[in-house]
């Protein structure tokens, strides 16, 4: 018997150079059989039989007859086994509404025309690895498992409605035209891994109940994912979109973007719990709309004017660690534990709608500033700063580059008209300057934090006001006034810090208290007057 090396793995037909699968009790392949043969043949095969066609060049005439011949009735060809590894057929191969009850094999099979497998149901394995189709029809198909890890198609793929019951592999897989998957179920884990798609991708309505995988896929022209559900993660990192207008609406446990190209603007529409773009690149900026999700754009590319927005609900923003921001707008999005170490041009960021940020944690704590117990002052806070007051095992940004951000991302808010905002931000800038300042620029920067909270929090100030007026009636009453009581060491404290005459002569210790109370009144005053102004306008 003939044997082919490196062509084949199977006994081959007798005709020269035919690489097909000798037929049983033969040896010619079903294409070469003679006309008697060909009719025993098939008249051996019934519902439910084994075929092998390896190798061999299927004609629609012959395939015709082989179809008939397991058909039972007027119902549909029933295959067993069917293994058809490197056949060729050269003309339209219409498998419509065929039935594979046991495994199919198409490995590196050649369907140069057309072929439709329309309504057909694999019950067991169904391989196409590395087949080589022209236009290919599966719609309403049904698989247990499929394989299509690089298989070529040509021109147009249609799997409109198919049902896949296990799971399925098109990594690797080229579609030349329209690739669409409109309304397909998956009941395992698809893998499109490092697919590409040189026409139109269509996923529209589709369902995952497994991973979606994309990941290093190629999509050249325009990729539809509407209505995509996903029950647990849509994987499309390094994937590349040349001419994507639109990713979503699409609903998964979990989307990963990293490393993603999209080298048009693109309108990314997600509800899930977690999404990552990080280092994503954005050629041209994006819309990114999300549901109630952890998103992170760590290290992202935002290459035009881009915004992040709430679609339902609001979303949470983790990270823009290393992002350059400018012209980003964030819209009703949670910035509570938003990092932005890194970030560049952070005043040119606008922060809109419902975007807050996290306030500090009450009660008394223990930490690295001075004093080392102490109470947050309630104001809005950056995601960084607590871990550096805590000694957190979190990675510590230091007060400098805190600075930094707090001074930038507070012009950033005066920009908005945003001044509570603003002035928080103020606050925790003087913070930072205050922990990182030395020698004399320290202690006047910690007094104008004790007496006023830098000019912003008027309680402080009139407690200092107070405490002046204090001390400076006990030292009237027992060294400033020649004949001292309560009563008139108090008005005269209160007249001399109103720039009024004190009235009664006072003793050198006097004169001297009452010109400290005054300028210290003054002082306490006016920022008084400056943080009561600051909590008006906000």
């Amino acid at each position: 018997m003939p044997w082919v090396q490196g062509l084949a793995k199977w006994h081959t037909c007798a005709e020269e150079s035919c690489p097909g699968v000798q037929v049983p009790d033969a040896d010619r392949c079903l294409a070469h059989l003679p006309a008697a043969g060909l009719v025993r043949y098939l008249a051996a095969l019934s519902p439910g039989a084994r075929v092998d066609v390896r190798g061999t060049t299927l004609d629609a005439g012959r395939l015709a007859r082989l179809l008939d011949a397991v058909r039972l009735g007027d119902g549909p060809p029933t295959f067993g086994e069917f293994a058809a590894d490197e056949a060729q057929f050269p003309e339209k191969a219409d498998f419509r509404g065929a039935r594979f009850a046991g495994d199919a094999w198409f490995h590196s099979a050649r369907f140069p025309l057309y072929a439709t497998f329309d309504d057909c149901h694999f019950e067991e394995k169904a391989a196409f690895r590395h087949a080589h189709l022209s236009t290919a029809t599966f719609e309403r198909a049904r698989f247990r498992d499929a394989w299509f890890t690089g298989a070529r198609f040509t021109d147009d793929a249609r799997f409109t409605h198919v049902h896949l019951h296990g799971d399925a592999d098109f990594g690797y897989a080229k579609f030349g035209g329209l690739a669409t998957f409109g309304d397909a179920r998956f009941d395992g884990d698809a893998d499109f891994g490092h697919a590409d798609f040189a026409g139109t991708a269509y996923f529209g309505g589709t369902r995952f109940a497994g991973y979606a995988i994309f990941g290093g896929a190629h999509f050249a022209g325009v990729a539809h994912f509407d209505r995509v559900y996903c029950d647990k993660s849509a994987l499309f990192e390094r994937a590349r979109f040349d001419a994507a207008p639109e990713l979503g609406p699409l609903e998964a446990g979990e989307v990963i973007l990293d490393r993603a190209v999209f080298e048009q603007r693109v309108e990314v529409a997600v509800e899930a719990g977690q999404v990552s773009a990080e280092r994503a690149r954005f050629a041209c900026g994006a819309t990114l709309r999300f549901g109630d999700a952890q998103v992170s754009l760590e290290r992202a590319v935002l290459g035009g004017p881009s915004t992040v927005a709430a679609l339902d609900g609001q979303p949470t923003l983790t990270s823009l660690r290393e992002v350059d921001v400018a012209g980003l707008s964030v819209v009703d999005v949670d910035l509570r534990e938003c990092r932005f170490d890194g970030a560049r041009h952070l005043d040119q960021l606008r922060i809109e709608g419902r975007s807050g940020f996290g306030q500090p944690p009450p009660g008394v704590h223990f930490g690295r500033s001075w004093p080392p117990v102490w109470r947050w002052t309630r104001r809005r806070v950056l995601a960084e700063e607590r871990p550096w007051r805590a000694w957190s095992d979190d990675e510590i940004v230091s007060p400098e580059r805190l600075g930094v951000m707090y001074r930038a991302l507070r012009k950033s808010l005066e920009d908005s008209k945003n001044e509570p905002g603003a002035a928080d931000f103020y606050y925790g800038e003087m913070e930072m300057r205050r922990h990182c300042a030395k020698g004399s620029d320290r202690l006047v920067l910690w007094l104008y934090w004790l007496l006023s909270g830098y000019g912003l929090r008027a309680t402080r100030a009139l407690l200092a006001a107070a405490l002046v007026v204090a001390a400076t009636t006990a030292v009237l009453v027992g060294w400033g006034l020649p004949h001292a009581s309560l009563e008139l060491a108090l008005r005269t404290t209160v007249s001399a810090m109103a720039f009024r005459d004190p009235g009664p002569s006072l003793t050198p210790v006097g004169v001297w208290t009452v010109m400290a109370a005054r300028l210290l009144g003054t002082v306490l005053l006016a920022m008084t007057v400056l943080a009561v102004r600051g909590r008006v306008k906000r």
